[in-house]
């Protein structure tokens, strides 16, 4: 019956139509069936998915699909139009939102009062009674909130937050923008590849000569390592099968496969594998465990020739060890993120051979922003009716 009630053409209208004869449980499964079989692999497992990992999927829908994937984080929440709790209202300050954003959302949370700032200056006085914070913080921001219980941010890393040892033990939960974004991560990050292979990095010549003496390669049938299989390395590795390269991966948390990954190599083992490997793709978050885990010992180890693609974090680089490699001619380079950031304008790796960089704009779409909004709008909900929010942090581990 599930999979009859999506025997339709794959336009919102219809889907929705033939989706309320089902449970919501059973037609967000049959929905991922319907809008990922290109994912090898990926939809095995899905009728012991819960409606929170079934949400997160629809956040990170290609965006060819981005309306099935909006529609798909809709069939997690009970109603949008939740009757407030009888539990006290809940004040949440909102850092950077405009007021029709901010309406938007409390629309979905009648048992909620919004509470816009834009400085530090103006959250102080708000925070003492706050229960809940969206977006930025700062050390006195988390001093002068002692009811928190909420933090939700704008981005993926949370390597900015500390100080507050509630947050270690689950008192005070944090959720991110993880997953949101990750298609489009991807993509930036095959883009990278793309340019330094075919030479998009060096300027065009119209003289013969020159054209002759560019080396341009190609991608298919090489060797490729995702470090950090979270959303976006999992998204980066399915691009890179996608494009005939030979994928292997690493994530901290054990072996089990990944779709679309060859192999699963254990973190331990990086350093003696990485010389294997024709590119290597950093999508890591920046921890205690994974801060300059690239130094000058592992860009030594990479065999002549690889390409480093950083969509990751900077702080994971030793930015001076990859400078060196850049100019030696070792190594080719694409970043979207670097140590330090901003960049000095007059930093010498601006000026290295075979490298490009990108003003940390991977993450950045139209999509991705209708994306984050549906994220915050969801778990506010969540948040206000005590559903299990999406997203959640382990502030241990740090992602």
């Amino acid at each position: 019956m599930v999979e009859a009630a999506l025997d339709v053409p794959l336009r919102t209208h219809a889907l929705v139509a033939s989706l309320t004869r089902l449970s919501r449980l059973d037609a967000a499964r049959a929905l991922v069936r319907r809008v990922m079989p290109f994912r090898e692999g990926a939809t095995s497992n899905v009728d012991r998915w819960t409606l929170n990992d079934l949400a997160l999927i629809g956040l990170s829908c290609d965006d060819g699909v981005g309306q099935i994937g909006d529609l798909l984080v809709g069939l997690a929440p009970l109603a949008l139009n939740t009757t407030a709790p009888a539990a006290p209202l809940r004040r949440i300050v909102v850092m950077d939102l405009d007021a029709a954003t901010t309406a938007w959302l409390g629309a979905a949370a009648p048992g909620a009062q919004l509470l816009r700032a834009a400085t530090e200056a103006e959250a102080l006085p708000l925070l003492p009674e706050a229960d809940a914070l969206f977006g930025w913080t700062t050390p006195g921001m988390l001093a002068a909130a002692p009811r928190l219980r909420w933090i939700q941010t704008y981005t993926a890393g949370v390597e900015m937050l500390s100080g507050r040892a509630d947050m270690h033990d689950g008192a005070l939960a944090v959720t991110s923008m993880r997953g949101v974004a990750a298609p489009v991560f991807a993509e930036h990050a095959i883009a990278l590849l793309f340019a330094l292979a075919r030479r998009l990095d060096t300027p065009f010549a119209p003289a013969a000569k020159q054209r002759k003496t560019r080396s341009l390669t190609t991608i298919e049938g090489r060797r490729s390592l995702v470090v950090g299989l979270g959303s976006v390395g999992s998204r980066i590795a399915m691009l890179s099968r996608a494009n005939g390269m030979h994928v292997s991966g690493i994530r901290a948390r054990g072996l089990a496969s990944t779709p679309a990954v060859d192999e699963m190599i254990e973190s331990a083992a990086l350093p003696d594998r990485i010389g294997e490997f024709d590119v290597v793709f950093n999508a890591l978050p920046l921890t205690d465990r994974t801060r300059r885990i690239f130094d000058a010992p592992m860009f030594a180890r990479m065999q002549s020739g690889a390409c480093f693609v950083n969509v990751g974090r900077g702080g994971t680089v030793d930015t001076t060890a990859l400078l060196k490699e850049l100019l030696a001619g070792r190594l080719s380079a694409g970043l979207d993120v670097v140590d330090p950031e901003p960049l000095p304008a007059n930093h010498p790796i601006r000026r290295a051979p075979n490298m490009l960089i990108t003003p940390h704009e991977a993450g950045s779409s139209a999509t991705t922003r209708r994306r984050e909004l549906l994220l915050l709008r969801e778990n506010l909900r969540r948040f206000i009716t005590g559903a299990p929010l999406l997203a959640q942090v382990d502030m241990r581990v740090g992602y």
